[in-house]
């Protein structure tokens, strides 16, 4: 830190206890600098306080009183930079319980590591700069994330590979009764997907594919066509175009839900981050919680996009909402969906178990050995050039049946699945060249010649005669037979000629169907009064709608060295004995003194709670004996201890027996009866009000100051 940040960081912490009102002012300056004496300058005693600070023997020892879990809290106020009591509840939730985490936190600012600064009208917790400098050392990711010792296999039953995706374009491209009209699958779809992918038999498996399902609808990989699920072949393009990781990670971020184009990059990116973290030995689901809290930390700045022409493009894409507007394809209508807002990110790391990016052995994740693979690749910028090519691995039987042998790029397979239909997916898939498998490739306005080019780019020899016979017949019977949906032109016979010559008509020509009648693909009718009036045809007709189509907008890169470093900090915390030693010590000097039981009391708890740092703190006269505490039968000490509570607005903690959890929350007021009285508790972290009997309260204890909020 820079001197005049230092400077104004100090400047921030003194202001921070002059807001403090004066019982908790004065409480927290005689714990080290002894009774206060009128009369008295704040902004003395508070320099006086500051010059307690900087004496090396006072910082060293504060520092050596820390405890590990004193390191986890103070590296995770450092390393998450100003969080708010929400944000470390949420960090630690697998860890403290709410009453643990107020109370340690409570402790910490007490001897002085810590204080509390509002910004954003919230209250944030921030390192003392004083003592910063000198607890910096202990301070480190690692802390907060140790590494497990993952001893269990990285390989997975099911790889999102590209060959994977190839299968499942197939599927799709040649199976379009897989799926109900609300897109999701029929009994017989899943039946059938269970005997084309043997892993889909489990319940784990099935898991996978649907969860793979989800995310190609909800990329626009897998669009509706009228009652029809199919595939989006240019957004394929544009998917195909991805290294394997990254397709990975847009596929995972878009399995929550559907999203923004910008929000979808920011949680492929959050996804790719917090799997490339993870180190070899592998996180506890905990750990792996806070690794993505941390990597979401870096969201507001990283994935904000520049408010340029880009951005508002993506900001003015909205679901299409017309049954007739089609995509890019000539004839797919876009699936309409509401953007869904930010997820849980809880969700998104569960998803990211379950496609196998991470896998998990005795409670302990680590990366599969295929993301692994992937994340190599990407990181050494493996491009084209290191893509296996197609050649030679499509193997074609007599039957017609063919085994396509992984490693080649999705890009040059899609083509190829356009006419090849799955049946069975294992290590080498097998697929079929059929009538209907042909007749799915002529839909799509492939011709003989393509599909035999196709085939021949695949294999290593020349395709059968048989084949070649077959591809021709099935051509011949495809034609003999044609249903068109499209526009049609009638014209008188003078107007024939402009028709049959016009160079703008000519590219929406789909066939004469007879002397003067003409079949176009025009998209609408206002694209095909526009085309009619440019080639010289006086048209008059209605333009029943102003839709205008979208192409999808293409995936962005995904950016390394966006992983966590997690190395060793460059001092450990003391021993616990070396630590007992200290206090010890300080216990000794105590008894020493001489001083009255209450006095003394009040000191040892702060010994205990490692406030004393320096023997000159052992002042009798410092101490103020207030009873913070009461239980059991000890009815009128609980009430006093509530009452005294809600006149200082301090919280209070409650147990009704020694394994019941412990609640903590403010009293608003007490009720009291015959017999009993009834505490009304507005309890943290939810701020639900509580009724409480104060009768069958085990132990009532006054908490010290207020830690989470504005006193």
């Amino acid at each position: 830190m820079e001197q005049t940040e230092r400077a104004q960081a100090v400047l921030a912490w003194r202001e921070s206890l002059i807001t403090l009102n004066d019982t908790h002012f004065f409480e927290l300056l005689r714990m080290y600098l002894g009774e206060i004496k009128t009369p008295y300058n704040k902004q003395k005693l508070i320099e006086d306080l500051s010059a307690f600070l900087r004496k090396d023997e006072n910082a060293q020892m504060i520092v050596r009183l820390l405890s590990p879990n004193d390191i986890v809290i103070l590296s995770a106020i450092k390393i998450l930079n100003l969080p708010t009591q929400e944000k470390l509840s949420q960090f630690f939730s697998t860890d403290f319980s709410f009453a643990e985490l107020y109370e340690r936190l409570l402790n910490l600012e007490e001897r002085l590591l810590i204080y509390r600064k509002t910004e954003d009208k919230q209250i944030r917790f921030v390192l003392n700069p004083l003592l910063e400098p000198k607890i910096e050392p202990l301070l480190s990711v690692s802390t907060l994330m140790p590494a497990g010792n993952f001893s269990g296999s990285n390989h997975s039953a099911y790889e999102p590979s590209s060959i994977f995706f190839a299968s499942v374009f197939s599927l799709f491209f040649h199976h379009k009764d897989l799926c109900k009209g609300d897109g999701t699958f029929k009994k017989k779809g899943l039946n059938f997907i269970s005997a084309v992918f043997p892993f889909a038999e489990q319940s784990e498996g099935l898991e996978f594919f649907e969860l793979v399902f989800e995310g190609l609808k909800n990329l626009q990989l897998l669009v509706q066509s009228g009652a029809n699920l199919v595939p989006n072949i240019e957004r394929w393009k544009q998917f195909a175009a991805l290294d394997d990781v990254s397709r990975c990670c847009y596929l995972c971020a878009a399995s929550c839900a559907r999203f923004t184009n910008d929000t979808l990059q920011k949680y492929a990116q959050l996804v790719f981050s917090i799997c490339s973290s993870v180190p070899d030995g592998g996180f506890s689901f905990p750990v792996l919680m806070r690794l993505a809290l941390l990597q979401n930390e870096k969201t507001p700045e990283d994935f904000a996009l520049k408010k340029g022409r880009l951005a508002s493009l993506l900001q003015d894409i909205k679901p299409v909402k017309s049954p007739s507007t089609q995509d890019e394809n000539g004839g797919a209508p876009l699936q309409t969906s509401m953007f869904a807002p930010n997820v849980e990110l809880s969700t998104l790391v569960k998803q990211i178990i379950k496609m196998k990016l991470l896998v998990e052995a005795d409670g302990v994740f680590a990366k599969s050995d295929f993301f692994s693979a992937a994340l190599y690749a990407h990181e050494h910028n493996f491009g084209e050039s290191a893509r296996e090519p197609l050649k030679g691995r499509l193997s074609l039987n007599p039957d017609f049946s063919a085994a396509l042998i992984p490693g080649a790029d999705l890009a040059e397979m899609l083509p190829l699945m356009q006419v090849l239909s799955l049946s069975r997916f294992d290590t080498v898939p097998v697929f079929e060249i059929s009538r209907q498998s042909c007749s799915d490739a002529f839909d799509n306005e492939m011709s003989v010649a393509q599909i035999k080019q196709i085939l021949q780019s695949a294999v290593a020899y020349e395709i059968s005669q048989s084949v070649e016979f077959s591809l021709e017949e099935w051509e011949h019977a495809y034609n003999s037979v044609t249903l068109y949906k499209g526009y049609v032109l009638k014209v008188d016979k003078e107007k024939r000629a402009v028709i049959e010559s016009s160079s703008q008509l000519k590219p929406y020509l789909l066939a004469v169907l007879a002397e003067g009648v003409y079949l176009f693909n025009f998209v609408d009718d206002e694209e095909a009064a526009e085309i009619l009036k440019k080639s010289g045809l006086e048209y008059i007709g209605a333009v029943k709608t102003s839709k205008t189509v979208r192409r999808p907008l293409p995936f962005s890169a995904l950016r390394s060295g966006e992983n966590l470093l997690i190395k060793e900090p460059e001092r450990e915390a003391l021993p616990k004995n070396e630590r007992d030693n200290l206090l010890s010590s300080f216990y000794a000097e105590l008894e020493n003194k001489c001083l009255p039981e209450e006095q003394a009391d009040g000191l040892r708890s702060r010994i205990r709670r490692k406030i004393i740092v320096n023997a000159n703190q052992l002042r009798g006269e410092s101490v103020r004996f207030e009873r913070i505490e009461a239980g059991g039968m000890d009815f009128l000490g609980k009430v006093h201890v509530i009452d005294h509570a809600i006149s200082t607005n301090s919280m209070i903690e409650i147990s009704f027996d020694e394994e019941s959890e412990r609640i903590v929350g403010t009293p608003i007021g007490i009720e009291k009866s015959e017999g009993d009285a009834l505490l009304k508790l507005c309890v943290e972290p939810d701020k639900k009000v509580r009724v409480v009997s104060v009768s069958r309260a085990g132990f009532i204890k006054r908490i010290r100051g207020a830690i989470f909020k504005e006193i």
